[in-house]
């Protein structure tokens, strides 16, 4: 290192770790992690996908999520996402709906009112949506008896 003045060596090569460091720390952070109830088919946001929710919007009801390996990020709908505080109960929620991948359902009922969709199985759950005659859902699980909730 002829020339070069040995402070000037040091400080150099003591700023060049921050440095990378910086750069490696860019990126978006998880606030909580996910699975997706209804994604893709496949790729990497296909549904039952581990994912790191990095932006939580209360305005647009969305979140914007991330997968591992992947550069690129994706916004969905709060319905679409159920939400975790620890990655391991997002892996565990994952593998429990691994089986339902592809199990969709319609509503078959035709007349007024719409077919309630309640928090419970129980005819006085708050009802939190309602379908309409020949809309897909998705479908996350099943209870392990067969509940029947009148008048449906």
């Amino acid at each position: 290192m002829e020339g070069v003045r040995p402070a000037k060596a040091v400080l150099g090569l003591a700023i060049l770790p921050l440095l990378l460091l910086a750069v490696c720390s860019c990126g978006p952070r998880a606030v909580a992690w996910g699975v997706l109830l209804w994604g893709d088919l496949t790729g990497p946001f296909a549904t039952a996908s581990v994912v790191a929710i990095t932006r939580d919007s209360q305005i647009s009801d969305t979140y914007l999520v991330a997968v591992k390996g992947e550069r690129q990020t994706r916004e969905f709908t709060k319905g679409r996402v159920r939400k975790f505080a620890r990655r391991a109960e997002a892996v565990a929620a994952a593998e429990a709906l691994k089986p339902w991948v592809t199990t969709w359902g319609f509503s078959r009922k035709e007349d007024p009112p719409p077919l309630p969709i309640r928090e419970e199985a129980n005819a006085n759950a708050k009802t939190v949506y309602r379908l309409r005659f020949g809309q897909l859902v998705k479908v996350v699980g099943r209870t392990a008896e067969r509940m029947e909730v009148k008048p449906y």
